[in-house]
């Protein structure tokens, strides 16, 4: 009978354990749920952003440094805070904002957890420490419950290692010396010691996802169909899609995204191989005009940008366009949104084909025109030098130039494909 009694003893205190571990697990879910996000904004990465992320890479320019080398980079918060978001964003639409407070930098993320009806938001925020050497993890909280930074470090370093990126990790935990925020808050102060190990790994990443068997069979596909093109006589980009769609490959979006890279290349003068050095041998198709209601500008500004959403994401493409439309208007060319158009076009073109949307499929299997992939681009201000572009519009940000990029999208809505 003792026994029977320490049996059932037992088994109510560990009934009791469970139910109090349980209890405190729901406490603390509801610690760290929150009704409402913390970031709230739009995952777009601004021109501004670009010019930026482009001197930093000229001026830190990899062809140019030799192993060992110790370097300085300055990274505008800004630029850091838009960069931060747009990767959030590529996580289940996640939002991030970045901020100096003195020698701290605060991160702030806000996730949605998809069938939470109530208190549906993840919200994060990390202080890391800046003082000159390496970075510090100073306070970390997920809605109202704080966790030690030690807990989250080896957090962190487990997460690590089950997605994959040990090793680059390790190569960037070795090649920074120090970081600090720069008198101002404006920038952030990077000490790095070049290694040219980590531009590999970036490379091996960055291509990770490419076929290069596939890549090599559209390429070949555009190769035979240019060379029965006569020279002088423009191709309409029309053509071409549905036609590159066709192979033995069972999954017809991985294929389009290989078209699009592919013809982004061929349009941009750009070989292959010199990123994907699997491509070894790579033969550029004969050089032809293709053309996107009647002028090869706006296939090469479609597809650009439709080869950068469908392979980098929307925010990104958007992005480009507009700031590469910037240096035209500052360069001579003028800027033109009549190209905007075509790149806000491929934009969406390119995110349908990342999501696998069916209507990508439906439209190139039947007969395809020109208005089925771009609006009408008439009525569009093309040619506009850099002092008449602030003359007339101030600004991207502009009411003016907003109303201008709102009339380009409904023109874009308009269509079938982009509904």
């Amino acid at each position: 009978m003792k026994i029977l009694r320490f049996l059932a003893w037992l088994a109510l205190a560990l009934a009791g354990l469970s139910f109090a571990l349980a209890l405190t697990a729901l406490a603390l879910l509801a610690s760290a749920l929150e009704a409402s996000p913390t970031v709230e904004r739009e995952p777009s990465l601004s021109p501004r952003s670009i010019t930026q992320a482009r001197q930093i890479l000229v001026q830190n320019d990899p062809r140019r440094l030799q192993a060992g080398d110790l370097r300085a980079a300055i990274l505008p918060v800004r630029l850091a805070d838009d960069a931060a978001n747009h990767l959030a964003s590529r996580v289940r639409d996640a939002r991030a904002r970045v901020e100096t407070l003195d020698d701290l930098v605060r991160v702030h993320a806000s996730l949605r957890l998809p069938g939470v009806p109530q208190r549906p938001f993840v919200n994060i925020r990390a202080d890391i420490r800046t003082t000159g050497g390496l970075p510090e993890l100073q306070g970390f909280r997920i809605g109202r419950l704080e966790l030690p930074p030690a807990l989250v470090l080896t957090a962190t370093r487990l997460a690590i290692q089950t997605s994959g990126v040990s090793e680059e990790a390790e190569l960037l935990r070795r090649s920074i010396v120090a970081v600090s925020v720069a008198p101002g808050g404006r920038n952030l102060q990077i000490a790095y010691v070049w290694d040219p190990a980590m531009l590999e790994r970036l490379r091996t990443r960055a291509v990770a996802e490419v076929d290069p068997e596939q890549l090599r069979s559209v390429n070949d596909a555009l190769s035979a169909m240019l060379s029965h093109r006569a020279a002088n006589v423009p191709i309409r980009l029309t053509e071409i899609l549905p036609a590159l769609r066709a192979g033995d490959e069972s999954d017809g979006f991985a294929r389009q995204r290989s078209v699009l890279l592919v013809l982004a290349a061929y349009l941009g003068g750009k070989d292959l191989s010199k990123l994907i050095p699997e491509l070894g041998g790579w033969k550029r198709p004969v050089p032809r005009e293709l053309i996107l209601h009647d002028r090869n500008d706006i296939a090469q500004h479609f597809i650009i940008s439709a080869a950068l959403a469908a392979w980098a994401g929307e925010p990104l493409a958007e992005a480009i366009g507009v700031w590469k439309e910037l240096e035209d208007a500052r360069a001579g060319s003028g800027f033109s949104f009549a190209d905007l158009a075509a790149d806000r076009a491929g934009t969406r073109f390119g995110q349908l084909v990342r999501e696998r949307d069916p209507r990508i499929e439906i439209l190139l299997a039947g007969a395809v025109v020109d208005g089925d992939l771009l609006p009408s681009l008439a009525g569009l201000p093309e040619y506009i030098p850099a002092a008449e572009f602030r003359r007339r519009y101030g600004s991207t940000d502009s009411p003016a130039y907003r109303a201008l990029i709102d009339d380009i999208d409904r023109r874009i809505t308009a269509l079938a494909l982009y509904r």
